[in-house]
């Protein structure tokens, strides 16, 4: 169980604790971390799921509305007990982007 082995309290790779690490992305795990810091810094309780996409989309061009929905999951298992505000938001848009089936 070396995928869901824990430093310092947080999951190796979150991804795998997902199931999302045998999915087929247009760009690579450290791109997929790279998406998730970013959506992390401009994420704010007023963005809408399109501004937030938008944003990050400008940031990583070659990223699709899935790379962006994924990351978003990434990143609210990666810093869940972190900042509560953000996670909250993160993960309202990813089950939003989810349910529209983001491409």
């Amino acid at each position: 169980m070396t995928d869901q082995t824990l430093v310092d309290g947080v999951p190796r790779n979150p991804a795998n604790m997902l199931g999302v690490a045998k999915w087929s992305f247009a760009v690579e795990a450290g791109e997929m971390q790279a998406i998730a810091d970013t959506l992390i810094r401009v994420v704010t309780p007023d963005m809408t799921p399109k501004q937030l996409t938008k944003a990050a989309m400008k940031a990583h061009p070659n990223a699709s509305k899935k790379d962006i929905a994924c990351a978003a999951f990434f990143s609210i298992i990666a810093t869940a007990d972190q900042d509560h505000g953000k996670v909250k938001n993160l993960q309202a848009f990813a089950i939003a982007e989810r349910v529209a089936g983001g491409s």
